[in-house]
């Protein structure tokens, strides 16, 4: 993840599905790396997105 702001365009984003349980320690990994992060959640499918976009 830390390699990731290097690799993307500004306004770029990567994304990773995560676990309930997952959640708080994904969002700050993805702070840590500079980027912002977003968690998106679906209940239909019962599936949590973190997401980290690049700044810029």
């Amino acid at each position: 993840m830390a390699a990731a702001p290097r690799w993307l365009a500004p306004g770029g984003a990567v994304l990773f599905e995560a676990g309930a349980d997952q959640v708080r320690s994904a969002v700050e990994v993805v702070r840590r790396a500079g980027m912002v992060p977003e968690v998106q959640r679906c209940a239909e499918r019962d599936a949590t997105v973190v997401v980290g976009t690049v700044v810029g």
